[in-house]
C-alpha cells in the first residue's frame, strides 16, 4: 500500500500499531489452534485403533461382525477427520491473509517512515499466495490428509481380507488405490476451498485500494478509522 500524500490524519498510527498487534494475536492463534487440532486428532485415531485392540474384536469375532465393525468405527473416524481437515483449510486461509494484512500495514509505515525500512526482519510487500506450503509435507493440513488416506487404505485391506483371508495381495492392492483416491480427494477439496478464498481476498483488498484512493476528509468531519476497514467476514480460525 502506497500513499500520495505525506500528511497522516490523528492517531493514524496509533490505529494501525493497534491494528497490527490485534492482527499479530489472531495469526498466532490460528497457528497454535492448527497444532492443537492435529494434536487431538492423532490421539483420536490412536484411541481408537488402541480400544479396538485391545478388546479383541478382531481375534474372536465373524468375518461379518468384523467388516461392520471396521465400516462403523471408519465412518466415525473418516467423518471427524473431514471435519478437522475443513477446520485446517480455513486455519490456513486466515493464517495467509492476516500475513497479508500485517505486511499492508508494514508498507504502510515504510511509505511514511522509509528510515525504518533496513530494519525491518520482513518484506514489507510480501504476498503469500494463498496455497503457500502445498507442498510442504510436514504442513498441518497435509498431515491430515495422509492419516485420512491412511486410515481410509487401512480398513478396505482389513475389509478384504476379512471377507478373503487369502486375497491379501488384493487387499494390499485394493489398500493402496483407496489410499490414492482418498490423497486426490482431499487435495481437490483444497485447491477448490483456496481458489474461493483467494476470490474473496482479491475482492477485500481491491475495496481497501479503493478506498486508500479516497481524498481524506477535513479534519472536522473525518469518520472514525474504524469505519474505513471492510469487515472481512470470510476469514475465520478454524
Amino acid at each position: 500500500m502506497t500513499t500520495d500524500t505525506p500528511d497522516t490524519p490523528a492517531g493514524a498510527e496509533a490505529f494501525l500499531m493497534s491494528e497490527y498487534q490485534s492482527l499479530q494475536m489472531l495469526h498466532q492463534i490460528a497457528k497454535d489452534e492448527g497444532d492443537k487440532r492435529l494434536t487431538f486428532y492423532i490421539t483420536f485415531i490412536a484411541a481408537i485403533g488402541t480400544v479396538l485392540a485391545a478388546t479383541g474384536y478382531f481375534n474372536g469375532a465373524t468375518p461379518a461382525t468384523t467388516v461392520w465393525l471396521l465400516v462403523g468405527g471408519a465412518t466415525f473416524a473418516i467423518l471427524i477427520g473431514l471435519i478437522t481437515f475443513r477446520k485446517m483449510l480455513q486455519r490456513r486461509v486466515a493464517i495467509v491473509i492476516y500475513r497479508r494484512r500485517l505486511a499492508r500495514i508494514r508498507a504502510w509505515f515504510v511509505a511514511h517512515y522509509p528510515e525504518i525500512a533496513a530494519g525491518l526482519p520482513y518484506d514489507t510487500m510480501q504476498d503469500l499466495p494463498m496455497d503457500w506450503g502445498r507442498y510442504r509435507f510436514g504442513s498441518t493440513a497435509l498431515s491430515i490428509v495422509l492419516i485420512n488416506s491412511f486410515v481410509a487404505g487401512v480398513v478396505a485391506l482389513f475389509v478384504v481380507v476379512a471377507l478373503a483371508p487369502g486375497l491379501v495381495a488384493l487387499g494390499l492392492l485394493v489398500a493402496l488405490l483407496v489410499g490414492a483416491l482418498s490423497w486426490g480427494l482431499h487435495l481437490r477439496w483444497k485447491w477448490r476451498w483456496i481458489a474461493a478464498a483467494e476470490v474473496r481476498d482479491v475482492r477485500d483488498r481491491q475495496r481497501l485500494d479503493e478506498i486508500a484512493k479516497r481524498p481524506s476528509p477535513p479534519t472536522e468531519t473525518a469518520v472514525s478509522l474504524h469505519t474505513q476497514v471492510p469487515d472481512n467476514t470470510e476469514i475465520g480460525h478454524g
